[in-house]
């Protein structure tokens, strides 16, 4: 072979190298670009806090919003969630966890999602007695009051979007708070999800004294009370994130915490007085009254929502499209655990329906 050609044939097999070289450059710049992307559009897409006037004159209500990433609103694309006794919207369904919340979740499946904090949580007005001494008034906001509230986040809510229905999501004593509603009101709601609601119970069970107008704890004593459902020998439930920097994200929005010693959240005591009733037989609570389509849902390990607590729900409703979900090594606070994933997806599964549920409507 010529010299020249020799010379060629190495030169054209460099340059095949680098134009492999170049191509493996280039998409190795289009998917850190694509992941920058990713992680701007959650950035830029969490959720936004609108005021809204309370049942109460001069206090307001914080509902947070996080549109739909794939579509329009629709009837059955609306979503409101209420929170737990325990912690707001954004230390709850809108809190990320490895990037992602609930909220964004259902977000990402095409729901129009909106969070609501009643009065005494999160970005909420607080209640004027709880700058006083506890023991000074009754349990405030129990859920016959603050169902006022939930109304008046669905009237502006339903004005916001156009819809006539929407689907209504709560945990723990908002689950109860939701039933309430359903009860009330079925005519402004698609569908219903009681995650981790507590039931009535014939024989008196102990429950959290219902005293003072309001409770107050700190976050080691809050996350302690989290992990205390975990059996024996068992791993913790709670991720890692949130064993880490939960606590600090919930002590926040508690913009009076950092005057006490120790830092401590106070967060109004109604729903004490509620769980006393439900576990002395008179939950205001009625399933009988409940005829929208309904997911019960509950963790494996949950000792305030147990077994027979979801039964009594479950049996109880009306509506003859009804589901009981028990997702295995979960406790009350399920949304905030290594299960999530499995919560969501149900839930998701839930509110889309199928064929067989339009048939029955």
């Amino acid at each position: 072979m010529k010299l020249e050609d020799r010379l060629f044939r190495k030169q054209r097999y460099r340059m095949k190298d680098l134009t492999s070289l170049s191509m493996a450059m280039a998409i190795t710049l289009l998917f850190t670009l694509s992941t920058a992307l990713v992680a701007t559009e959650t950035a830029d897409t969490k959720p936004q806090e609108q005021r809204l006037a309370s049942r109460i004159d001069g206090l307001e209500l914080a509902l947070w919003h996080l549109p739909s990433k794939t579509a329009k609103a629709t009837t059955s694309k609306v979503v409101l969630i209420l929170h737990p006794a325990s912690f707001s919207t954004m230390t709850g369904a809108g809190y990320r966890i490895q990037g992602t919340s609930w909220m964004d979740d259902l977000s990402a499946a095409g729901y129009d999602v909106w969070g609501l904090d009643l009065l005494g949580y999160g970005a909420a007005d607080p209640y004027p007695e709880m700058a006083e001494p506890t023991e000074a008034h009754q349990p405030l906001g129990r859920a016959v009051e603050v169902i006022e509230d939930v109304q008046l986040a669905i009237d502006h809510i339903r004005r916001e979007t156009g819809v006539e229905k929407l689907s209504l999501i709560g945990q723990s004593w908002g689950a109860t708070v939701a039933g309430l509603y359903a009860g009330r009101t079925p005519d402004a709601l698609e569908r219903l999800v009681l995650f981790a609601a507590f039931g009535q119970r014939e024989n008196p069970t102990p429950s959290p004294q219902p005293k003072g107008a309001y409770v107050e704890m700190t976050p080691e004593r809050r996350l302690a009370l989290f992990q205390r459902q975990v059996p024996d020998g068992e791993a913790p439930a709670l991720t890692d994130g949130v064993l880490r920097d939960w606590g600090a994200a919930w002590l926040a929005e508690d913009q009076t915490a950092s005057n006490r010693e120790p830092a401590a959240v106070r967060q109004p005591g109604g729903w004490r007085l509620d769980l006393d009733d439900a576990w002395h037989g008179r939950h205001y609570l009625n399933p009988s009254q409940i005829t929208v389509p309904t997911l019960v849902l509950r963790g494996e390990w949950d000792t305030v929502s147990n077994f027979d607590d979801a039964r009594w729900i479950f049996e109880g409703l009306a509506t003859p499209i009804k589901r009981l979900v028990v997702i295995g090594r979960g406790t009350h606070v399920l949304s905030l655990e290594k299960q999530r994933h499995q919560l969501y997806e149900e839930v998701r599964l839930f509110l889309a329906g199928s064929p067989s549920d339009k048939k029955k409507n």
